[in-house]
This record gives structure tokens, C-alpha cells and sequence, in this order.
């Protein structure tokens, strides 16, 4: 196989608060290869966009910092890269879809506008070649009479419009690497199949990699070629996305399957995961699972080992369910 176009090692972001540090990213370890779509799963605030973040250098300043790990993108280290040099591969190489469309555009510039100074900034365009750039990025993520919505604000798409602009910016400069952070969390079921459906073809004409981002294991499912599980700053469990549906291994992976609302009408009740998502101020000594784990005893006090249950089958477990 070749060399994986993005290898994070060891990666961990701390964060200063009031009430001391937190590690938001706890050692992560993951790779995404070429033209293979990566998901990353997780509970709200487990550390999936931090990651995301880190990756593109985008931590909020002074709070947020990488403290450990390194960053290889086509085997050469960005974390340590200066911000001038950065700049150049972000947005360009690597590019990112944000989570809410509304936020992420300036609502004072038109969507053109925007997506023209993205385009300008890496590709050496003049305005218009950039703007006749716009329009074509515009029609091929499926905007109707792209030649006008070029000229409208943000305030003026639906959200699913706006998500879509957001696709044609983070395409528009040909990246190697796209991070979609939940592209379609905010968005009715039908435009977010249309999304979806859109990136993946987008993807194969492209020849990108992608790192998907969301907590819709249906999402994962009809995506992504492997998948990691993430809780509380650390992955828990990675596999094939076949392997992992089929055999999930860390209790927290089988807790979120088993929550999840049976197709057909069968008249099952959910079996949520009990108690809650500990503080990261507060972690537990070694799995910080353990308090709702049904397979917990005195052994998960101590740090799990990365263990492999299958080819390409890792998890962080104790006692992996087989």
C-alpha cells in the first residue's frame, strides 16, 4: 500500500481554563490514505473537531495548543512548520468544511467573493479567471443559475445552499485532503443524503482523501472505507467500516449501536448508555469509560492497552467484547 497522505501521531491539544488545563486531544493516533475516506465518531465533545483543528493549525489563541505529537502530511511534520508556510497548505492542500455554514461564511461578502479570495490565494488568478472559477465551482456543487448566486450574500441561501458554497470553497483550490466537520448536521434528511451524495462524487472525480466527522453512524455506513471511535480526547476503537459494524469490540462502540433506533417497526426499546460523559477536568485513573461500562472491574483502573482483535481491528480495552 502506499504512504498515508495524512499520519497523526501521538497528537495531543491542551486547552488553559480557569479551573486549570484540559486535554481535548489525548494522544491521538490516526492515518488517512490516499482517496479513502476516514470517519471519526464520537459524542458531542469528545474531541473529534479539536482534532480537526489541530490539524489545521485553527486552535483558538492563547487557550488552545499543541503540547505532544506530530502532524505528517505527505511525510513532512506541519506542527512545526512556521505560519507562513502553513498558510500555503491550508485551504490549499488541506481543506476543511465547517460545521455551520452560517458562522463560517463573513456575512458581509458575497459567497463569489469569498470563494474568489480563496481562489486567488493559492492559484495565481486574476479576479476574473477567479470569478468565472467561482461560478464553475458553484454549478458543479449543484447550485442553480450559479452565474447570479454568485452575487448573493449568505443571508440569502438555505442552509443547504449555504453548505453547499461551503463544498465549492473548500473544492475550489483541488486539495489533497478534505475535513468535513458533521457537513450535514443541520440539515434536513433530504438535502443531507443530496450532500452526501454530492461529496462522494466530488470525491471520485477529485481524488482527494477525507476525513468525515460526524456522530451519524448511518452517515459512516454509506461513506467511509474505515472508521475510529473517539472518547473523551482518545480513540477507543478503529476497523473497517464492515468490520466494525459487524463486530464492534469496545463496550463504548456496542453502547452506541444498541442506542440506536431499530429499522423495520420493531417495537425495541433503546438502550441508551447510562450515566454521563465524565468531566475532562475530572477523569477517572486509566479507561475513562469505566463508570458506565457494562464489562468494567478493577483492571480498568489502569491506562488500556491498544490491543488488536482482527486485521485492521484495534481497540483500547481491557476486556474488548468478542
Amino acid at each position: 500500500m502506499s504512504a498515508p497522505i495524512l499520519d497523526i501521531s501521538e497528537l495531543t491539544t491542551c486547552f488553559a481554563t480557569r479551573r486549570g488545563p484540559v486535554t481535548a486531544v489525548d494522544r491521538v493516533s490516526l492515518t488517512v490514505n490516499p482517496a479513502e475516506t476516514l470517519g471519526l465518531v464520537g459524542e458531542s465533545g469528545c474531541g473529534k473537531s479539536v482534532t480537526a483543528l489541530s490539524v489545521l493549525r485553527l486552535l483558538p489563541k492563547p487557550a488552545g495548543r499543541i503540547t505532544g505529537g506530530q502532524i505528517l502530511f505527505k511525510g513532512r511534520d506541519i506542527v512545526s512548520l512556521p505560519e507562513a508556510k502553513m498558510r500555503r497548505i491550508r485551504g490549499n492542500d488541506i481543506s476543511m468544511i465547517f460545521q455551520e455554514p452560517m458562522t463560517s461564511l463573513n456575512p458581509v461578502y458575497s459567497v463569489g467573493f469569498q470563494i474568489v479570495e480563496a481562489i486567488r490565494r493559492h492559484r495565481r488568478m486574476n479576479r476574473h479567471a477567479a470569478r468565472q472559477e467561482a461560478v464553475r465551482m458553484l454549478s458543479l456543487v449543484g447550485i442553480p443559475d450559479p452565474e447570479a448566486r454568485v452575487d448573493d450574500y449568505p443571508h440569502q441561501l438555505s442552509g443547504g445552499m449555504r453548505q453547499r458554497v461551503m463544498i465549492a470553497m473548500a473544492l475550489s483550490c483541488h486539495p489533497q485532503v478534505m475535513i468535513a466537520d458533521e457537513p450535514t448536521t443541520a440539515l434536513d434528511v433530504t438535502i443531507q443524503a443530496q450532500i452526501l451524495d454530492l461529496m462522494n462524487r466530488l470525491k471520485a472525480e477529485i481524488g482527494m482523501a477525507m476525513m468525515l466527522i460526524t456522530h451519524d453512524l448511518g452517515v459512516v455506513a454509506e461513506t467511509c472505507q474505515r472508521v475510529a471511535v473517539m472518547y473523551t480526547g482518545r480513540i477507543v476503537e478503529e476497523a473497517d467500516v464492515g468490520e466494525l459494524f459487524h463486530k464492534p469490540a469496545h463496550p463504548y462502540t456496542v453502547g452506541l449501536f444498541y442506542s440506536l433506533p431499530k429499522r423495520g417497526g420493531q417495537r425495541e426499546k433503546l438502550k441508551p448508555i447510562p450515566g454521563t460523559v465524565p468531566s475532562l477536568l475530572r477523569l477517572p485513573p486509566g479507561c475513562s469509560f469505566q463508570d458506565r461500562c457494562f464489562r468494567s472491574d478493577d483492571q480498568c483502573r489502569q491506562d488500556p492497552p491498544w490491543a488488536k482483535i482482527g486485521l485492521g481491528h484495534w481497540a483500547r480495552c481491557w476486556h474488548p467484547v468478542e
